[in-house]
């Protein structure tokens, strides 16, 4: 379902989505009193949530955020917040009652870093014992940012405590906010590839109609035939060429992103301990492959699209444009897909001593072998097992030279390149792994023969 109301409107459809993640950091880590408050009006929609991380200067440096939180005396959670954020999705609007900020500050006398970050609950209008909604919150809305795509999401800077009465609710204990908002975070990351995804088959979809219809140019058979009829330009090679490149890649990733998302159903809801930890490496592993892959890629198929309509494609009078310009923002925010890069090949990769990532690549290396006994996908899982040989011996190489003060600036180097590779064979497998499906005796749709 998210696929569709991100393709339809992704700007738009960050709203939802941002509330969602929030309301299950509080519902996993907040206090009874937070959740009895906060948590059904956020998941029923009659209030929104937002998260603020981004500072001026900041950036993705998190550890050298400035906004403050001070516990007010007599309280055991509440705290006077005072800061300011830039960047924040949906930070300010008139959709819903109450906005519920949550914001990541550092306590007094906080460890330097990271380390020292905590994070509160700070609404918009202050929420009364009862539930009811009380005064404004000192939350200030200074700035609205004027971005290149996603403009129906409200992307706000906002100024919290100016006049010293913004009031925050300590979630969990000080100085581990990051863990918490990673909860947030790591969810947003996957969503994030799938609104990547999405914008991709939406950009599929319509090049593919446009195709059909646009008539140009003779059929390539009778291209020296002076009185050849044009035809639709659907039957050119090379249309046919990106819209194939288009299409696998959205199948791919649709693949990746719905296995991913068993494999985190999978993390918690195995009844074996050991199942259950197996999935959640699988889920730690795969998530900067999601993220980053499928937003590169995804931006790379908006691209394509607009080619398909040619200069129609570059007019906002076709849709093909702004496809492109909301796909763009993916690879940037939720962590860049640089840090994701970092992540994958400085953190998931070594992670329990390689473990996981061999445990994946049997997964993979045991559907393959499957793939091999059916006579008509032999040559094809051959090519992807070289695949998966030649990524492996890769990525287990930059991973080992990353502490290497010598070597390691190669690590990162080559660290987008390495996720490219790992996002590939991610994807080739399970296009493999669907095609030994009995679905593979199907003939093909009928737009693209």
């Amino acid at each position: 379902m998210d696929e569709l109301i991100y393709a339809a409107n992704t700007g738009f459809a960050l709203t939802g989505g941002l509330s969602a993640a929030a309301a299950n950091v509080i519902d996993e880590f907040g206090t009874e009193e937070s959740k009895a408050l906060y948590l059904e009006k956020i998941y029923s929609g009659r209030w929104s949530a937002s998260m603020c991380l981004t500072e001026p200067g900041a950036g993705s440096a998190l550890g050298s955020l400035r906004t403050q939180a001070v516990k007010i005396d007599g309280t055991a959670d509440r705290y006077k917040i005072e800061g300011g954020k830039i960047f924040i999705s949906m930070g300010d609007h008139d959709l819903t009652e109450n906005i519920v900020h949550l914001v990541l500050a550092k306590t007094p006398g906080a460890p330097s870093g990271t380390r020292g970050i905590s994070l509160f609950i700070v609404p918009k209008f202050k929420v009364n014992p009862d539930g009811s909604l009380g005064a404004h919150n000192d939350v200030v809305c200074t700035r609205i940012e004027h971005k290149m795509g996603i403009k129906a999401s409200a992307t706000c800077q906002l100024a919290f405590g100016d006049n010293g009465s913004c009031e925050g609710i300590l979630i969990g204990k000080e100085n581990h906010g990051l863990p918490y908002m990673f909860r947030m975070m790591n969810e947003e990351r996957i969503a994030v590839g799938l609104q990547g995804m999405a914008l991709a088959s939406a950009a599929f979809l319509y090049a593919r109609r446009y195709a059909a219809e646009r008539k140009q140019g003779a059929h390539w058979m009778r291209r020296r035939d002076k009185e050849a009829d044009d035809v639709a330009i659907i039957e050119h090679p090379d249309i046919r060429r990106m819209l194939w490149w288009m299409k696998s890649h959205v199948d791919g990733m649709r693949a990746l992103l719905l296995t991913t998302s068993y494999f985190t159903d999978m993390s918690y809801a195995h009844p074996d301990e050991d199942e259950r930890r197996r999935f959640g490496g699988f889920v730690e592993l795969l998530t900067p492959i999601c993220k980053a892959f499928c937003t590169d890629r995804g931006f790379d198929a908006t691209i394509l699209g607009i080619q398909c309509l040619g200069g129609y494609g570059y007019t906002s009078e076709y849709e093909a444009e702004q496809f492109a310009r909301d796909a763009k923002i993916g690879s940037i925010y939720e962590g860049t897909n640089y840090i994701q890069a970092q992540d994958f090949i400085g953190r998931k990769v070594p992670m329990n001593g390689g473990q996981v990532l061999m445990a994946y690549l049997d997964v993979i290396e045991e559907d393959l072998k499957k793939a091999e006994a059916d006579a008509e996908l032999a040559d094809l899982a051959k090519k992807v097992r070289d695949a998966k040989a030649e990524t492996e011996r890769a990525v287990v190489h930059l991973a080992g030279m990353e502490k290497d003060n010598e070597l390691g600036f190669q690590t990162f180097l080559h660290a987008t390149d390495a996720v490219s590779m790992m996002g590939d064979l991610c994807v080739a497998h399970l296009l493999t792994t669907q095609a030994s499906s009995p679905h593979k005796k199907l003939p093909p749709p009928a737009a693209l023969t």
